[in-house]
Parts: structure tokens; C-alpha cells; sequence
């Protein structure tokens, strides 16, 4: 009986894997031609489908060329930047990673840093998928499978009373009165950015 029961689980790994498989929708390529009074910015699917954005909605993006599940804009009469599906359905918004500048997160071990209506912090994968909902007012990108985070960060500064680390499920394996250094060091956290 626990051979069946092993085989029977065998089989659900190899035909239900984790991971990219989970994604609904095939691929898109975000591409941007100029004209002497705007970019325009149009979305192809691996199969052909074409879809011409509204220049006078798109402002801007700095994924384009890259394919993928959704694509980051600056949308006209929005804060911050926005994902987008093929559809154009808004997935979340994405966040900034530099004070002050434009630049939006990136995906990195499959995740993607958003922003929930609270300015908190959160995940989401590379199919668009909120992964690990915005519950933190600081948090890293991933690194060895590992974000670090913190709580209690007056003025949305990353100078937080709490800090520990979550893993990519978004379960907090540790969280208190850390500094940033400290868990650094515990989960041997790298900024691939800074490499």
C-alpha cells in the first residue's frame, strides 16, 4: 500500500509541477517605437497576438523588450508604477526601489516587490500572482531564497524597530528586535544589485 501511495505521489509531482506551469496565459513581448510626439508601446504574444497600447495612457516603461506575464508602466494620472496583463487588466503596483528616482523593482527568484493601498509591502511572482500580500513596511528582494523584512520603520524609512526574514511563501521565520546587519549576516543576504 505505501508503494501505491509513493507511486501515486510520484505521478502528481511530474504532471502538476510547481512553479512556471502555473501560469495561465503564454508569454508577451512589451515593445516601444518613438514618434517624434510620443513612445508607443505595443504587446506580443508568443503565438502572434498583437495588442497596440493607448499612447496617451502608457507614459513610460523600462521593461520593454523583455518577455514575460505582465509588463511595468507609468501610467498617466497614476502614482508609482503599475503591471499590466495582456488584457490590461492592472495587476498591483510595483515598488520603487530607488528614493526619489524612477526605477521599479525587478523579478528576482521569481519574485517581484508591490505595494498594497497601504504602502505596505509585499510579493508577487513572475505569473502576476500575489504571492506573499503587502503586510511590511520594509522589505528586500530575494536572495538564497530569503527576503529580509522589518516592521515598525517610522517615516517608511528602511531604519526599522524590527527585522527578520521571510522565505519566498512569505512565512516569517523570524522576526524582533534585529538590526538589518544581524540578519544579513544569519541568512547570509547579498544585494545582487550592489554585485
Amino acid at each position: 500500500m505505501k508503494n501505491i501511495i509513493l507511486v501515486f505521489f510520484i505521478l502528481f509531482l511530474f504532471f502538476f509541477p510547481k512553479g512556471n506551469a502555473q501560469c495561465t496565459t503564454e508569454k508577451f513581448t512589451l515593445l516601444r517605437s518613438d514618434t517624434i510626439a510620443s513612445e508607443n508601446y505595443t504587446l506580443v504574444m508568443d503565438s502572434g497576438k498583437v495588442r497596440k497600447l493607448n499612447p496617451n495612457k502608457y507614459i513610460v516603461s523600462l521593461t520593454y523588450h523583455e518577455k514575460g506575464y505582465f509588463a511595468i508602466f507609468s501610467i498617466k494620472g497614476q502614482k508609482g508604477w503599475t503591471a499590466i496583463d495582456f488584457n490590461e487588466k492592472t495587476l498591483f503596483e510595483v515598488y520603487n526601489t530607488i528614493s526619489n528616482e524612477p526605477w521599479p523593482d525587478q523579478l528576482i527568484e521569481d519574485r517581484i516587490r508591490i505595494l498594497g493601498k497601504n504602502k505596505k509591502i509585499g510579493f508577487a511572482n513572475e505569473c502576476g500572482k500575489i504571492i506573499i500580500k503587502p503586510k511590511f513596511d520594509y522589505a528586500t528582494s530575494f536572495n538564497n531564497g530569503y527576503a529580509i523584512v522589518g516592521k515598525k520603520c517610522p517615516d517608511s524609512s528602511n531604519k526599522c524597530n524590527k527585522y527578520g526574514y521571510v522565505n519566498k511563501n512569505g512565512k516569517v521565520l523570524k522576526i524582533g528586535n534585529y538590526t538589518f546587519d544581524q540578519i544579513q549576516k544569519e541568512i547570509n543576504w547579498k544585494d545582487i544589485n550592489q554585485d
